[in-house]
């Protein structure tokens, strides 16, 4: 879908900004997925949002390159900010809706998403291994929420559940794993679609090359919970 082609832009849910952090130290759990996802979702109902890509290995940019290179542009710009600047980069950004796309392993990356971030989503497979892996994130993030405490920028965080596969015992327990966090855990998961990962080969989204499919209804819905607790 072109830029021409994407919805004409709606009123805002909200007069405020909101800043998101995708965040999760560990490869494979679904950022970029998650980011040019919901970026896409939110693009696509007519919201002003950008995905940030802070990532060095550039994972979001290489998925717009890949959209471009296919002639399927995405709706949602996407910028480079690969430098632990994003807490002063980020929030003068014209975008009402800023989405940012974490590093791997970078611990300032991180760090510096985390203070520019209003909500934080830490996007985790069900598996013990992947759940127990996001202990040190989940450390970094309730110190700036003690920081940020009583403050005008409050900090909330999420977990959300990806590459999920209903009936299985894991999936079953991964709202029990979690729960220990002390984080609460989005009622919508992105499961463990086909329709991710060939949309994927040109550059696009489950919203534009699979509208009615399955990966793209969860990703509306996400959309839609999302804005639900951006509101104050």
């Amino acid at each position: 879908m072109s830029k021409t082609q994407q919805a004409a832009p709606r009123m805002a849910p909200f007069e405020h900004n909101v800043i998101y952090a995708i965040l999760n130290q560990k490869g494979g759990a679904g950022k970029t997925t998650t980011s040019i996802g919901l970026g896409e979702a939110m693009a696509l109902d007519g919201l002003d949002v950008v995905v940030v890509d802070s990532d060095p290995q550039g994972s979001a940019r290489d998925y717009e390159a890949m959209a471009l290179h296919h002639e399927k542009p995405l709706a949602v710009r996407v910028v480079g900010v690969d430098r632990p600047v994003l807490d002063k980069s980020v929030p003068p950004m014209k975008e009402q809706f800023r989405i940012i796309d974490g590093a791997s392993k970078a611990n300032e990356l991180t760090m510096s998403a985390i203070k520019a971030a209003d909500i934080v989503i830490i996007p985790v497979q069900p598996s013990p291994l992947d759940m127990w892996g996001t202990s040190d994130l989940v450390d970094m993030i309730k110190m700036n929420m003690e920081a940020r405490d009583g403050g005008p920028r409050p900090l909330k965080a999420y977990f959300l559940v990806t590459q999920a596969k209903d009936g299985t015992i894991l999936d079953g327990l991964a709202d029990e794993g979690l729960s220990g966090y002390g984080f609460p855990v989005l009622k919508t998961r992105l499961h463990d679609l086909e329709d991710y990962k060939k949309c994927a080969l040109d550059g696009r989204t489950p919203m534009t090359a699979f509208p009615r499919g399955d990966a793209a209804a969860e990703l509306r819905a996400l959309k839609d919970e999302i804005l639900e607790i951006s509101k104050r």
